[in-house]
């Protein structure tokens, strides 16, 4: 599924016990809050229940606003608030989750292709599917690639960051702190990335090895074949002057030939 926010409007109190059992509703952990401030909340976990609790659902963030009707400062309500949140940051919440769900496809085609790569034998016929193997996996990886080269929003993501670090501080000031769940979504899914760029440098460096030493292999066979090619021309040009000084030596060396070509095809005969 794509990347996706769900909101979710209550008017119950995130601080008060009894919304323990609405999260349970929508599938979300309490432990797992993290605020916006007093009246808006995102949840980076989400889990499903019953049936579907095995399902991935790494690619969603539920967003949970408390609307109790009045009016925050000059706003008419706290929808406004969500307004203004969304329209500056969904774009960096939606980048995030698309960067952590390509990391996962990527990840999974260069795990594939190192397997594929490792196949390929150290032989001179293997030189051509070794380059067609490299340009299929430079295909493969050309939207990723593209993606994290485009898009830059450090900027962006540092604002978002900090609201939820000074609200931690501020809402979490009098009780035990909480795992920093948004840490995971806003600096490990870049770790992983850092991780994964490694990754393709790893395999990059392989193809690079094993294209060097079948490159070697077929330099080395290419110049011994051409010094066999160059021994066999000095013969002929040899035997071509032999001729051109005795003309009269042409048939003996035509019988000569003839009868080494009887002599190796005896020779199959007999070896079949």
């Amino acid at each position: 599924m794509p990347p996706r926010i769900e909101l979710f409007y209550t008017d119950l109190d995130f601080l008060n016990d009894e919304a323990k059992n609405f999260f349970d509703s929508v599938g979300v952990n309490s432990f797992h809050i993290q605020y916006i401030d007093e009246k808006q909340a995102m949840f980076f976990n989400p889990q499903l229940s019953g049936r579907y609790s095995n399902c991935d659902v790494s690619n969603r963030l539920i967003y949970l606003v408390q609307d109790d009707g009045i009016k925050q400062g000059n706003l008419e309500s706290v929808k406004d608030m969500v307004s203004i949140h969304m329209n500056d940051y969904a774009l960096e919440y939606y980048r995030i989750l698309f960067l952590d769900l390509l990391l996962i496809d990527a990840g999974k085609i260069v795990v594939n292709y190192k397997k594929l790569l490792d196949k390929i034998k150290l032989k001179r016929n293997s030189l051509n599917s070794l380059f067609k193997l490299k340009y299929k996996f430079s295909v493969e990886m050309d939207l990723y690639n593209c993606y994290v080269r485009e898009d830059d929003h450090n900027t962006n993501l540092r604002d978002l960051k900090k609201i939820y670090d000074d609200s931690y501080e501020s809402m979490y000031k009098d009780n035990a702190k909480r795992y920093k769940f948004y840490n995971n979504l806003f600096e490990g899914v870049f770790i992983a990335n850092k991780k994964f760029q490694t990754d393709i440098s790893v395999i990059l460096k392989e193809f690079d090895e094993k294209e060097t030493i079948l490159q070697n292999l077929y330099n080395y066979k290419n110049t011994s074949r051409g010094m066999k090619i160059n021994e066999l021309m000095l013969i002929i040009t040899a035997v071509t002057l032999i001729l051109v000084i005795y003309p009269s030596g042409a048939q003996v060396i035509a019988d000569i030939i003839d009868n080494g070509l009887r002599m190796l095809e005896n020779v199959f005969n007999l070896s079949k």
